[in-house]
């Protein structure tokens, strides 16, 4: 009887425990900070042509021809029909030609680790002290019944 009632007032004492706070989890948060460097490049062809100038006289009746890097020209008067004639023909000459482009360079400037507290929300029941009151009055009334119980078996 007196092991049983110690073991009764242990788990009494012991189950009645203050509400302990629990602390809020850190959560690490990485913030990363991009510079962003573009060279801009033309997308098209330049071709350069150097300019040339070339001025030549002859006669009525003879035949005029220009030459330069790139072309051929022919002039000559036609007395038959009494009309000017001229051809120009161009050569296969290379043309300096440079090819630009677009080009985008991300450069990653800095890195920050920054703790951000996390809030958690714990519910709390909170009981009245009517219930408190009247757990206590079961318990001992049980405890009543059960000695009352135990003695009747007993003897």
């Amino acid at each position: 009887m007196k092991k049983l009632s110690l073991i009764l007032a242990i788990l009494l004492v012991g189950s009645c425990g203050i509400f302990k706070h629990t602390p809020t989890p850190i959560k690490e948060e990485t913030i990363v900070h991009y510079v962003d460097s573009i060279a801009w490049h033309d997308s098209t062809i330049i071709t350069y042509l150097e300019k040339e100038r070339y001025v030549d006289i002859v006669k009525p009746l003879d035949t005029l021809k220009l030459e330069t890097a790139y072309a051929k020209a022919e002039a000559y008067l036609d007395t038959a029909n009494t009309v000017l004639r001229g051809s120009i023909e161009n050569k296969d000459t290379p043309v300096k030609t440079v090819i630009k482009w677009k080009e985008k360079t991300v450069i990653r400037d800095s890195i920050q680790i920054k703790e951000v507290p996390v809030e958690v929300i714990k519910e709390v029941t909170k009981y009245p002290k009517t219930y408190w009151w009247f757990m206590g009055f079961t318990i001992l009334v049980a405890i009543y019944f059960g000695i009352k119980t135990y003695l009747k078996f007993k003897l």
